[in-house]
């Protein structure tokens, strides 16, 4: 995938990536705490991590709520809000699948009263991810 303007959008991706770490929701901030450090099987979790995508020569990106580069799974936290905006949030899932992602969403009240379930489901699409990239 070619790139012309990635340059110029990543100081405003950096920017607004910084700015949604500082603005994380409680239920982001305890999924952070246990994914942080690589505390799901040795797999290093960023936050806010930019992605940038161009799709039929429109460039730009998404601000994803936690990324494992490594599997390329990108892990969304869904609120409320995301009940209003389902349309938005498959385009979304479509455009990082199109760029190799697959996208999790978890929603704030499974973390927040299913913490466990939430990281069985971390660590299982992790595996399967491993699996279909190596061929086991």
């Amino acid at each position: 995938m070619r790139f012309r303007y990635k340059k110029l959008l990543q100081p405003h991706a950096v920017k607004r990536a910084r700015n949604l770490r500082s603005e994380m929701t409680d239920a982001e901030r305890l999924l952070w705490k246990r994914i942080r450090k690589e505390q799901i099987a040795g797999f290093k979790f960023l936050r806010q991590y930019p992605i940038f995508y161009n799709v039929m020569g429109h460039e730009s990106f998404f601000i994803a709520d936690f990324c494992c580069p490594r599997c390329r799974l990108v892990i969304e936290v869904d609120g409320p809000i995301h009940e209003l905006q389902m349309e938005r949030d498959t385009e979304r899932d479509r455009i990082l699948s199109l760029a190799g992602y697959t996208t999790l969403r978890i929603t704030n009240e499974e973390i927040q009263n299913h913490i466990g379930t939430a990281l069985r489901r971390i660590r299982f699409e992790l595996s399967r991810l491993l699996t279909d990239r190596h061929g086991e």
